[in-house]
């Protein structure tokens, strides 16, 4: 895959001056806009295929930011959250996958700076006046301080991630800013759902030293450990016992909705058991959509339209990047032998540029569809999943 070397965006934000009285905006100052993490996601896929767009025209294969080409020595290929163990979900999976790929990162840890320092045996000092804190390094035997390298590494740049929050109920207000009210008379109460930003660091960014914390190890390797394809697998069995229909034969894959039964070529047909799980779970993932599970419109309708089509785009990206989750879940690397041609992914520059939340929207919804096919024993990083609508 390939992304642009800065890969950096920066936000100015207005500030503001108090008064004795109260606080005063500056004449000329801008309004200060909340910071949706959405559309910086949405800006770091679109440079990845913009660099992907020059790559295919230029005849060269490439594989586009959602995909995932390789796998990792530590098992399973989920970004995981240092601070609970679980996996990320959404769209914080393909920022932090493409920030991966873009710096070299191999661990898929990821950490706030404070769960690093906290792990790396920083010790935390409260400032004076109780205004935050600081971290320190131990003291040695003799009373000074431990010169060790620990923690984040200075100089290294933080990646963002997004956890949804929900306020607590209160009264619903017009556009006028009256009060909503029910037939009784008593307020119509509401919640309001907001992104909240967290900048995390991947512990290829840290030291760890020996004797702290540390990152967790990966067990060692068991006589009955089963092997990536065998976990694809077993992912593939465990939904089907509820799920659709699943054959073999003819030159095609895909989902038929109206028979919720997903159709393949025959496993020898594939180049290899990666080429084929790849693919079965993009139609797998399709096949989440029934009425009777996840109910997308694509799926509902019997169609997903034609290429281009909105429908379509959100369905299919939904279905690519589920593949690209469950790929990642089983530990099996995605091969670079898309039909990922010009006129492809120009496609797609011009969905997500139309619409800056599709990309979060649509992998809400894998990660919803990768929960229904591989359950949730991985335990997905809930509040980060949500990435919700406008």
């Amino acid at each position: 895959m390939y992304v642009r070397a800065d890969g950096c965006i920066v936000i100015s934000m207005a500030t503001t001056t108090k008064s004795k009285s109260r606080i005063q905006p500056k004449a000329n100052a801008v309004e200060k806009v909340r910071r949706d993490p959405r559309d910086e996601q949405n800006a770091v896929i679109v440079a990845a295929l913009e660099e992907c767009l020059v790559a295919a025209e230029a005849g060269e294969l490439v594989i586009l930011p959602w995909q995932k080409d390789w796998v990792s020595a530590e098992g399973g290929d989920m970004p995981v959250s240092l601070s609970t163990l679980k996996r990320y979900g959404g769209g914080n999976v393909l920022m932090l996958w493409v920030t991966a790929m873009l710096k070299g990162y191999t661990s898929k840890y990821w950490g706030t700076y404070d769960e690093i320092a906290e792990r790396a045996g920083l010790i935390k000092i409260a400032r004076p006046g109780g205004k935050g804190h600081f971290w320190v390094s131990p003291d040695l035997e003799d009373g000074t301080k431990d010169p060790t390298p620990r923690g984040v590494r200075k100089g290294e740049t933080s990646t963002i991630v997004q956890r949804w929050v929900e306020t607590k109920p209160r009264p619903k207000k017009d556009a006028a800013g009256n009060v909503v009210l029910k037939k009784d008379g008593t307020p119509v109460m509401e919640t309001v759902r907001f992104p909240v930003v967290h900048h995390v660091y991947n512990a290829d960014q840290a030291e760890f030293p020996e004797g702290c914390k540390g990152i967790p190890q990966a067990p060692a390797p068991q006589v009955d450990d089963k092997t990536p394809i065998e976990v694809a697998e077993a992912l593939v069995a465990s939904y089907l016992e509820n799920g659709p229909s699943l054959g073999h034969g003819g030159s095609q894959a895909f989902y038929r909705p109206s028979a919720d039964h997903v159709q393949m070529p025959a496993f020898a047909d594939f180049k290899s058991a990666e080429g084929y799980y790849s693919t079965l779970y993009h139609e797998l993932t399709h096949s989440t959509g029934h009425e009777s599970r996840e109910a997308r419109e694509g799926v509902m309708k019997g169609t997903f339209g034609a290429f281009g089509d909105e429908v379509y785009s959100f369905e299919e990206l939904v279905a690519e990047i589920g593949a690209a989750f469950l790929c990642g879940i089983a530990g099996i690397a995605q091969e670079a032998t898309f039909n990922n041609s010009v006129a492809y992914i120009k496609h797609w520059l011009e969905a997500l540029k139309n619409d800056k939340h599709l990309i979060s929207k649509a992998a809400s919804q894998a990660s919803k569809a990768v929960d229904r096919i591989a359950g949730k024993d991985e335990g997905t990083q809930e509040n980060e999943t949500q990435e919700g609508g406008d």
